[in-house]
């Protein structure tokens, strides 16, 4: 397979997973936020409809950064951050009846995965780099 082909089958992979993902996070909000003004099929709209552009620029993200392209740095990081955040903002809204420790394990959970998420980018520019 070409590295043209290859990108193309691993960002396709990338974006059915994201989209996985994100359904997965959506049942877990039903699950334990639905009880304090979390509307799950809200949730779950907001997330499977970020998740695609999330995974299509954070998929352009690593690319530039790999190929050392930085002219759309800017703009492949601030889609990808903010598609990244805008279903956890949505529960910060909504979640108005949640006691104070549930918004301080969302906001925990918000840093770990975007500390998971930097970490992920790093090593896949690293490995990506490696190979060429």
């Amino acid at each position: 397979m070409s590295g043209g082909k290859l990108r193309q089958t691993l960002r396709r992979a990338w974006i059915v997973g994201v989209v996985l993902y994100g359904a997965f996070r959506a049942m877990i909000v039903w699950k334990t936020l639905s009880g304090y003004g979390v509307n799950p099929w809200i949730y779950l709209v907001l997330d499977v409809t970020s998740s695609i552009p999330y995974a299509i620029y954070s998929a352009k993200l690593a690319e530039g950064l790999i190929d050392r392209k930085f002219e759309r740095f800017y703009q492949n990081f601030i889609i990808t951050a903010l598609t990244f955040i805008a279903p956890d903002i949505y529960i910060l809204i909504s979640a108005r009846s949640a006691p104070p420790h549930i918004y301080q394990i969302i906001i925990g959970v918000i840093l770990s995965l975007a500390l998971v998420s930097a970490y992920g980018l790093m090593r896949k520019v690293r490995q990506g780099r490696a190979k060429k």
